[in-house]
């Protein structure tokens, strides 16, 4: 696709600029996972499974996006959801699992104590998710409303941890 100008591909598969944006989601991702986890006292191992349901609920409307308006790529064989095998999402929800639970040996889980920078990662997710969203309400609304209801309670989740860990400190 013209739009992948750098024509490198991660793993001989996927465009780099794809790459590059699975970083900034895992991040996000990652970030709105530790902020639950330490607002509502979880164990520090949920990180592990709660980071890829964030990130994989995120994608639930940045790919019908990608590939029903953006044309980006194409798959053969579809599901109900715009077009989309449910294998994808599996698929990125044990990558990210994997990543997560590799960086999960190398971080030590520090205590959190609130920084006003904590906001952008929620901010920048609730933002992806609503463009997305929006985006694709117009192609098919129920299955729109379907597929942002599990990024809608990350952003919410997050927003409140956010609070939490603020009032917490003061």
């Amino acid at each position: 696709h013209p739009f992948f100008s750098s024509r490198i591909r991660f793993l001989h598969i996927y465009p780099f600029e794809v790459s590059l944006m699975w970083i900034v989601f895992k991040y996000l991702s990652f970030n709105l996972a530790i902020f639950i986890i330490q607002a509502f006292l979880l164990p520090e191992i949920l990180v592990v499974l709660l980071t890829p349901l964030i990130l994989v609920s995120l994608d639930f409307v940045v790919d019908p996006v990608s590939v029903n308006i953006n044309k980006l790529w194409q798959w053969e064989k579809g599901s109900k959801y715009f077009g989309i095998p449910l294998r994808n999402f599996l698929g990125w929800y044990v990558v990210s699992f994997i990543a997560t639970l590799i960086f999960s040996f190398i971080d030590q889980g520090k205590h959190l104590t609130f920084n006003f920078l904590y906001i952008l990662p929620v901010v920048l997710y609730g933002l992806f998710f609503i463009n997305n969203s929006l985006q694709i309400f117009k192609l098919n609304k129920k299955m729109t409303i379907i597929g942002s209801i599990p990024a809608a309670i990350w952003t919410f989740l997050g927003s409140i941890s956010i609070l939490m860990l603020y009032f917490r400190q003061v």
